[in-house]
This record gives C-alpha cells, structure tokens and sequence, in this order.
C-alpha cells in the first residue's frame, strides 16, 4: 500500500527506486481492534507523523464499512539507507513532499 501511495504522489519515485536510496522497514507494530468477516469492504487511511532528516512513522488505518468503525491501525517506521555507503541518508525531497500532506498533528 504504501508503495503505491508513492509512487502516485511523487513524479520521480520509479528514479528513486533505482536510485542508491533505499527505504527500509525499521519497526513495524499493529493494532488490531476487531474481527472483520469475508467479504467485509475495508477502507485505508494513510497519515505520517515524527518525519525527521532520515526517518518517519507511517500510521495506516483500516476502517470497516460495515462494522462502521476502524478494526486495525499499523505504524511503521521507516529508514532511508544509502546502499553504496550502508549509511543513513535524508528522506527524498519528492517523498517527504509527499508525506507532510498527511501528517497527524502532535
């Protein structure tokens, strides 16, 4: 999901993906608030919060339409590595362009 969230909102993201920079999972947790049946139509909601120089959280959120409310929230933590020096490096100007759209205030 996220992958395609970028490469919608950002015009260079098929660059960075052969580009050195990558980004990489660095915590993932989830939340899960209650049991969806098959069939169940489910929407996902994207925000970010804590974007730094290198990192950023990704919260998405499953909302079950039939059950009227959100059944699962994830948070994920994301890096962005050079893979030529293994070392951090800043978060894709396009990428974090992107995100700032859709951050949760504190």
């Amino acid at each position: 999901m996220r992958e395609a969230f970028f490469s919608q909102m950002c015009g260079d993201f098929e660059f960075i993906l052969t580009s050195p920079i990558k980004m990489m999972t660095a915590k993932i947790s989830a939340d899960i608030k209650g049991d969806s049946k098959f069939g169940d139509r489910i929407e996902a909601y994207f925000t970010t919060a804590g974007i730094k120089k290198v990192s950023m959280d990704v919260i998405v959120r499953f909302f079950n339409k039939r059950l009227g409310k959100n059944v699962c929230e994830t948070q994920h933590t994301l890096v962005f590595v050079d893979s030529r020096s293994g070392k951090f490096t800043h978060i894709p100007e396009s990428i974090k362009t992107a995100v700032l759209k859709y951050q949760e205030s504190a």
